[in-house]
């Protein structure tokens, strides 16, 4: 792998937040927004080894995980507000125009930043996410919302007790084979950069992985979806019990144009498990779209 640059730079409301740029300097830009509480290891396990040639990539911490400070208060976790954490970084690196990779809520955090600044996008990928309240469609029920916010709201008012039944949840010898069970990830998910991630997550700032994760399901990109200008290319894991299939449909049926791809068996872990085939065609869906010699 090519040589990775920490960065960081400061948001709208003073926060530093952590980046990390890999990959070929001299290429288009390619951006990468995670999921809520993933790290790095979505990115670098096998999507990354396969474009680092082709692109120089971005991939960043959201305000409050891993080396990005936490938010000045607990309702700065807006979608909006992670929005703007990435638009200071564009504004750092003089980005004026990219392709852009959303997976899980970073779906939503992309649609609100192309409604901030849409010249800049070339193209788009969203990947196994929803973009409007994830946590209403979370294993495919409305009705388990009510309890999922309320567990919420509770994590974060008790953010000792939150920490250790993470630690223990994501960072014990029953992580892999519990996330397994409950149809989190593939069979297949490599251990070793998935056994990391749980590693790296397991010691998460409490507070901000809890108000993120309820803060998402305030933001609805509803009213962006007929509106985006652009190629979008959408993959799905129709095992995903995170987002829901017919979440990524809903998408299909209102974006003006766009690829899609079911990716069989794939679940929340698919960037694990298929990076290399999404990175393959990512490339193979700008080229046939003539954007890569655009960007160059």
């Amino acid at each position: 792998m090519s040589t990775i640059r920490h960065k960081r730079t400061t948001s709208h409301d003073g926060i530093n937040i952590a980046y990390r740029l890999h990959g070929n300097r001299d290429a288009p830009w390619l951006v990468l927004t995670n999921g809520a509480g993933c790290s790095e290891h979505y990115w670098t396990a096998s999507l990354i080894p396969t474009l680092q040639d082709r692109f120089h990539i971005i991939e960043w911490n959201y305000r409050g995980h891993y080396d990005s400070d936490p938010a000045p208060h607990n309702d700065a976790y807006l979608i909006e507000d992670h929005a703007q954490d990435l638009l200071a970084i564009l504004d750092a690196e003089g980005i004026e125009s990219a392709v852009f990779m959303g997976f899980s809520m970073g779906v939503q955090v992309t649609l609100e930043m192309y409604s901030c600044r849409p010249e800049v996008f070339r193209s788009l990928a969203l990947i196994n996410g929803s973009y409007e309240d994830p946590i209403a469609s979370m294993w495919g029920t409305p009705r388990l919302r009510p309890l999922l916010v309320a567990m919420l709201e509770f994590g974060a008012k008790h953010p000792g007790l939150t920490g250790g039944i993470i630690r223990f949840g994501m960072g014990g010898p029953i992580a892999l084979p519990f996330a397994k069970l409950n149809r989190f990830c593939e069979a297949e998910v490599p251990e070793v950069p998935f056994g990391d991630y749980m590693q790296k997550v397991a010691f998460i700032n409490p507070v901000a992985y809890m108000r993120t994760l309820r803060l998402m399901g305030e933001h609805s990109a509803r009213k962006i979806l007929p509106q985006l200008e652009l190629p979008v290319l959408l993959v799905a894991g129709p095992e995903d019990t995170m987002t829901p299939i017919f979440k990524m449909e809903q998408m299909r049926d209102a974006i003006p144009d766009n690829e899609y791809h079911v990716i069989e068996g794939g679940r929340h872990t698919l960037l694990f498990t298929s990076g290399e085939w999404i990175g393959n065609t990512l490339v193979e869906f700008l080229e046939r779209r003539g954007l890569l010699a655009d960007l160059g």
